[in-house]
């Protein structure tokens, strides 16, 4: 899953920058330095996967962009059943 990571950043970042340099000139170095980049991830992510557990990026990216702050448990709150005494002041 690291290396997918890799690779969907190696192929937005060209497909970016391809889109870019039709409207702005790119230095063809830049390319060239994207393509360091990746494979610079590469390595680091070979490196981390011996020091530290597989799907470390993942589970990175998961707990700091999608899970959510609060976990909930049950029934959401805008579900829920009234409260008792709300219940007994109505009758």
């Amino acid at each position: 899953m690291d290396l997918g990571l890799v690779v969907v950043f190696l192929i937005g970042a060209v497909m970016l920058l391809g889109i870019a340099s039709s409207l702005v000139f790119i230095p063809k170095s830049l390319y060239t330095l994207v393509l360091a980049v990746a494979i610079a991830l590469f390595f680091a992510l070979r490196w981390m996967s011996k020091n530290r557990p597989p799907g470390f990026l993942i589970g990175f990216l998961s707990f700091h962009l999608v899970q959510p702050r609060r976990i909930s448990l049950g029934v959401p709150s805008t579900l829920s059943p009234p409260p008792i005494s709300h219940v007994i002041n109505q009758k």
